[in-house]
């Protein structure tokens, strides 16, 4: 029993195979060169959809994802992900990447000019 647990466990961190929850405490604004302590999270569902929400649930982008770049199947170990996709107000990239120090979001909206945002992520969830 306790090997069926662990093999579950384990297929559960294949990030681009489960809907992950991506929890930040506070993100970096690249245009206005402003930190703001905010807590914030992204939801990536599987390779098909990411979504930024506020912490109150409130939704504030929506990206359908068109391609999937990279190679990460342990969310405990260093790994890089990169989502290309479009969102209401036109295309975006969103790279998700964990080294031995950090995990972090970008995110760049191209539409208008790009906008960016760095989410410094505090922690994650399988949901």
């Amino acid at each position: 029993m306790i090997v069926v647990i662990s093999a579950i466990a384990a297929k559960a961190q294949d990030i681009t195979s489960v809907n992950m929850r991506w929890n930040s405490n506070r993100y970096f604004d690249k245009n206005a060169g402003v930190w703001h302590e905010e807590a914030t999270y992204l939801v990536t569902q599987g390779t098909t959809k990411i979504q930024w929400f506020n912490a109150n649930g409130s939704l504030r982008k929506s990206i359908h994802v068109a391609e999937v770049f990279g190679e990460w199947t342990d969310i405990n170990t260093p790994g890089l992900l990169q989502y290309e996709g479009t969102e209401i107000q036109g295309s975006c990239s969103i790279t998700i990447q964990k080294n031995a120090q950090e995990t972090k979001a970008l995110l760049i909206f191209h539409a208008g000019g790009p906008q960016v945002y760095e989410l410094l992520i505090t922690g994650t969830q399988v949901q």
